[in-house]
């Protein structure tokens, strides 16, 4: 299905499977529990996000207007995500970890004058901005996202609204770490978002029986797009971990079929099996006829249903990719970055090559320069940098052509 904004994703699930669960949380008192996760369903997931919208609009937020995200995952990240696009207002996620002048610079460059907030740390930090940004405005999880009912006229208003969304218009702005300077803030419409949505849906057989468990920060446009909206664009279910930390816990309690992470999980994942491949294990390892034995026992630990990892953000090693194919887990690998919201190229469950990062997605290009860098050309490459025009000719090329800055090799 081609979807014309990112937030008739959420919009045509509540119509087509209402009851089955979009998002699940250990945390959230909201909810009735569904096992020992809380369950909202697509139906509830599109009215909150309407709720929320209509919240924005009555606090005097009008269109183009940003409003940043400063949370862990959480439900309430994705309504507050769907519920400003669907009123028309960029957001700005912000990574839950930085001080108080790193989120101080974003809401100045940014312009955003309100923002969601999830822990008293975070509360904390936005005191200190407000001292340089004197009418900052907050809204809280806990406070402020409470399931309300809405008057059916108030509803159709909103409604009418969402049917001017385009797919130009600007859904996000997606600020870079900062580790190579200052941070710069990345302009990605819904159509730059979308373009990689349905190049992954293309190539990775997703359906709505599959379950993502989610713990990298969603401030991250890798996480957004590959373990939210992609898997929620098709029906499937977005299972939140509690914490990095917590994800072998969370695991066999969430069952999922998707798992997406940065090489070091799997990584630690395998050091702390090697770890446990002692005495008898070992020698069921070492004979092939009886692997099935381990192989069995670590799929348990991992849920049961799991049917292939995602990595990106580093590159992984062929040592750690390997082993993990060995245990018939199969670690599909990408490449892309911020700019290219993100996935420029990634292997596939039927066409892969452990030590690279995979084939071109359907709708781009890409090419090397004189010196070996890697260029890109498609729908999903960024205008370029919110308020400073004067970064973007390091970014573009006149004919669309996007520097990525890394040099490549083309197999």
């Amino acid at each position: 299905m081609k979807y014309r904004h990112l937030a008739e994703i959420v919009m045509l699930n509540a119509q087509l499977r209402p009851e089955a669960t979009a998002l699940a949380s250990r945390q959230n008192p909201l909810t009735p529990e569904v096992g020992d996760y809380q369950c909202i369903s697509h139906k509830a997931f599109y009215q909150r996000a309407c709720e929320f919208g209509i919240k924005l609009l009555e606090l005097g937020l009008k269109k183009g207007d940003r409003l940043a995200i400063f949370s862990n995952n959480c439900p309430e990240w994705a309504i507050a995500d769907m519920g400003s696009m669907l009123a028309g207002i960029i957001n700005v996620p912000i990574y839950p970890t930085l001080t108080a002048p790193e989120v101080t610079y974003i809401l100045q460059d940014s312009g955003a004058k309100w923002v969601v907030y999830q822990t008293p740390d975070h509360q904390k930090i936005l005191k200190e901005s407000a001292k340089e940004i004197p009418d900052l405005q907050t809204l809280s999880v806990k406070k402020d996202f409470a399931p309300k009912r809405l008057p059916k006229e108030k509803r159709q208003k909103f409604e009418a609204k969402i049917k001017k969304i385009k797919g130009t218009d600007i859904a996000t702005i997606v600020y870079t770490s900062g580790t190579t300077g200052t941070p710069k803030g990345v302009i990605l419409t819904h159509d730059n978002i979308l373009s990689n949505v349905h190049d992954l849906i293309a190539v990775t057989p997703l359906t709505d029986q599959d379950r993502a468990l989610s713990f990298l920060p969603l401030s991250h446009v890798f996480e957004r797009t590959v373990g939210y909206y992609t898997p929620l664009s098709v029906g499937a279910a977005i299972y939140y971990a509690q914490h990095f930390t917590t994800v072998p816990q969370d695991l066999p309690v969430a069952k999922p079929t998707i798992v997406i992470s940065v090489p070091r999980l799997y990584e630690k994942i395998r050091v702390k099996m090697m770890a446990d491949l002692t005495g008898f294990k070992k020698l069921l390892w070492i004979f092939p006829p009886t692997r099935k034995l381990i192989r069995a026992k670590i799929a348990k630990k991992l849920g049961g249903r799991l049917r292939f990892f995602v990595s990106g953000g580093a590159p992984l090693s062929l040592e750690v990719a390997a082993f993990f194919q060995e245990l018939g887990l199969l670690i599909i690998e990408g490449y892309g970055l911020t700019e290219t919201a993100p996935v420029i190229a990634c292997n596939r469950l039927d066409a892969y090559k452990l030590g690279t990062v995979g084939k071109v997605l359907p709708s781009q290009e890409v090419r090397l320069s004189d010196d070996q860098e890697l260029l890109t050309r498609g729908p999903n490459v960024s205008q370029g940098y919110w308020g400073h025009p004067e970064w973007n000719a390091d970014l573009l090329e006149s004919d669309g052509w996007c520097h990525t800055g890394d040099i490549a090799e083309i197999d």
